[in-house]
């Protein structure tokens, strides 16, 4: 048996909602165009199912218009996303439901993810491919994906990412220290930020042979 809608009022707290409240005194809160869409309007009675569905519809329609506004600023991975609509209260199902439409539609994809992290990484703040791979696996990535974006890294440009970071910081740091200990210095800051052994010493040689020209 349904119940009659015997208000409807703005939402005083969000543009383009509703609060529509029922004969048997409960309310729920709606957007304007399911409203439309589904015909309540004062006087038409609604069932219990049909109310429950309304508002898994709503859910659906809030969690998927978040996580625009989120991806309007930057990339997300499929799991940063799912926590980000968990931290809002949204339900397993309305954050699997989205997900998984925003991935058939490109909005989320986790390997233009690592290629995009991976570039900037290597551009902005060098880091090798052990801890690259750390950092992509803990924003939720799987491992196979990680592995094939990291291959596809060549050695000329790891090796040019590691030989800037490593003469920024003998300019700004080791530049008064003597070739024992920069050599030192230099082969833990490299090895801390993931670069292979055989590619640090290269490296290291490089950029001390530089300072002694």
């Amino acid at each position: 048996m349904g119940v009659k809608v015997v208000e409807i009022k703005p939402d005083p707290r969000h543009r383009s909602r509703w609060t529509i409240t029922l004969e048997d005194g409960s309310q729920f809160n709606l957007d304007e165009n399911l409203m439309v869409k589904h015909g309540l309007r004062v006087g038409v009675e609604i069932d219990t199912d049909a109310v429950h569905e309304v508002a898994r519809e709503d859910e659906l329609h809030r969690a998927k218009n978040y996580a625009f506004d989120l991806l309007v600023c930057r990339d997300y991975t499929a799991r940063q996303m799912s926590k980000k609509l968990a931290s809002k209260g949204f339900s397993i199902e309305a954050i699997n439901t989205t997900i998984d439409a925003l991935k058939k539609k490109g909005y989320i994809k986790d390997e233009r993810y690592a290629r995009n992290w991976v570039s900037s990484r290597l551009r902005n703040n060098p880091r090798g491919r052990s801890l690259l791979k750390a950092e992509l696996l803990r924003r939720g990535i799987d491992k196979s994906t990680v592995d094939r974006v990291l291959d596809e890294i060549d050695e000329s440009t790891e090796y040019q990412a590691a030989l800037r970071a490593a003469k920024a910081q003998v300019r700004k740091h080791y530049s008064k220290l003597n070739k024992v200990v920069a050599r030192r210095k230099l082969y833990g800051f490299l090895t801390r930020r993931g670069f292979e052994l055989e590619l640090v010493k290269k490296v290291i040689d490089e950029v001390l042979e530089e300072r002694e020209e």
